[in-house]
């Protein structure tokens, strides 16, 4: 967290950015603090039919960080230069990626990348992925992708061990089942795709690893009524 770094206005500045396909436009808000720190997030503002459903539950996902570390500002004295140069340009910027949108399913992808100080900054990942289920939104799970889960996750570890070998991932060996299947994941037509960020199946200077499971190899696995089951059907 940012913590004593940012200023956060009382009406922090909204960008609506050009309109990209499946969204109505994206909002940024950015606050600028003393010693050079910074925060900023952005979130796709989604077609009317599918924000009455879903923005009160993924964008908390992207705006709970920002507001953390612009709020911060509060509580920190009054002279920035008492914070010390180790709060020199620190950064968390939060950004997404859209995999899948539709009126009863949403998958974006949440990217974070924080520098509070050190060699480097490191990037995270998280997801938004929500569906309506029985009427109701709810967060996604792995285990109803593929329910029942503990008959699949021998064969969806497989798969994916199989692409980070392609990838060269170093640390692949030591790393447990439980370590691959609890990364973020997204999932569309394409099929269902997880993110690695640095550390977690190499060291950093590896970066980050996207592992996608291709609808065809994972069509036959996927729990009819689940998140994923139209998608399966879909041509």
């Amino acid at each position: 967290m940012l913590a004593g770094c940012l200023y956060w206005p009382d009406a922090p500045e909204t960008v609506q950015a050009p309109t990209k396909p499946e969204q109505v436009e994206e909002f940024r808000m950015q606050a600028d603090g003393p010693l050079r720190a910074r925060a900023s997030t952005a979130y796709p503002q989604l077609n009317k039919a599918i924000e009455n459903r879903f923005a009160g539950h993924y964008k908390p996902a992207f705006t709970e960080m920002f507001r953390q570390a612009a709020d911060a500002e509060n509580e920190a004295s009054s002279d920035p230069t008492l914070l010390g140069a180790s709060f020199y340009d620190w950064v968390i910027e939060d950004s997404y990626e859209t995999a899948h949108l539709s009126r009863w399913v949403v998958s974006i992808r949440g990217k974070r990348y924080e520098y509070t100080g050190g060699a480097h900054g490191n990037t995270t990942f998280f997801n938004a992925n929500f569906w309506i289920r029985n009427g109701r939104v709810e967060p996604v799970r792995l285990g109803q992708i593929f329910k029942p889960m503990y008959l699949r996750q021998e064969r969806v570890e497989q798969l994916i061990r199989r692409e980070l070998k392609a990838q060269k991932a170093l640390w692949l060996k030591d790393v447990t089942r439980k370590e691959l299947l609890g990364a973020a994941f997204t999932f569309s037509k394409k099929g269902l795709e997880f993110h690695y960020h640095p550390y977690t199946v190499g060291p950093y200077t590896q970066g980050s690893f996207r592992v996608l499971l291709p609808m065809a190899e994972i069509r036959h696995l996927i729990f009819p009524g689940g998140p994923m089951s139209r998608l399966a059907k879909a041509k």
